[in-house]
């Protein structure tokens, strides 16, 4: 694949991805700005759930801070949101309002159309995927996965965002009971992959393995050409024999 141009529209995705979650929030909010730069915010106590993200190569700072001026942030964990390193003026506009921890995080895609060679699933492990009508044992499973509590995800595991047709969630089970689980949002060919948890009580069993093939499977089968990811350490080494590419690094520049 060609690296810039994929990575350029997998970075929009990621940018429409968390949008839409904003927009099947409760009280969720969004506000598109010019020049690749989005207002989101899904009231969520977490700061990567409420928002502004530029995607732009080079940021519009005008309009970033323009869009954070336009959302009383007040009682709400948020951050900004920027591919590379952001430049002086930008982390100027974050120190203004409090934002003064940078955090960075890989920016990683696989290409759907080239596979990975992966085991099959531990024996006993059933994959399936889930609707709004399991909104809440949802949120209680990624929760549980990220050892956290449910109120983190609950405002974004709404019953709308599971029916949507760009979302699908997979929960894998043993013994009929949910032991992992992963979502995908597909946002113009590009499959945009997060939520990947497993109970502590499964894990280095294969459980994270079988639901993110699962899920980067009937991503592909929808017509998603690339999946991107931004990894956490204990994914890392997953995502990496599944065919992940680190494309570039993104700075989250957060309040703590």
């Amino acid at each position: 694949m060609h690296l810039q141009t994929t990575t350029d529209r997998a970075a929009h995705a990621w940018r429409g991805a968390m949008a839409l979650a904003a927009r099947y929030a409760v009280a969720g909010r969004t506000l598109e700005g010019a020049h690749d730069t989005t207002l989101y915010v899904t009231g969520a106590p977490a700061a990567a759930l409420n928002a502004v993200v530029s995607t732009a190569t080079e940021p519009d700072v005008a309009e970033v801070e323009r869009l954070v001026a336009a959302q009383d942030w007040t009682g709400t964990p948020w951050s900004i949101v920027v591919r590379g390193t952001p430049g002086d003026e930008l982390a100027a506009v974050a120190r203004r309002h409090g934002l003064v921890h940078g955090h960075r995080m890989d920016f990683q895609l696989i290409d759907l159309s080239a596979p990975a060679d992966v085991p099959p699933a531990p024996p006993g492990l059933v994959v399936r995927t889930v609707d709004g009508t399991e909104a809440t044992q949802y949120a209680e499973l990624v929760a549980a996965g990220f050892g956290t509590t449910p109120e983190v995800f609950t405002p974004v595991a709404t019953a709308a965002a599971l029916d949507s047709p760009q979302v699908t969630v997979h929960v894998a089970e043993e013994r009929g009971g949910p032991c992992g689980t992963a979502k995908t949002v597909v946002v113009d060919g590009c499959a945009v992959l997060v939520n990947v948890a497993t109970l502590p009580t499964h894990r280095g069993r294969g459980v994270g393995r079988a639901v993110t093939v699962a899920a980067l499977q009937h991503a592909a089968s929808a017509g998603a050409r690339v999946a991107c990811l931004h990894p956490s350490p204990e994914g890392a080494a997953l995502y990496a024999s599944l065919g992940a590419v680190t494309a570039e690094s993104w700075t989250f520049l957060r309040s703590r």
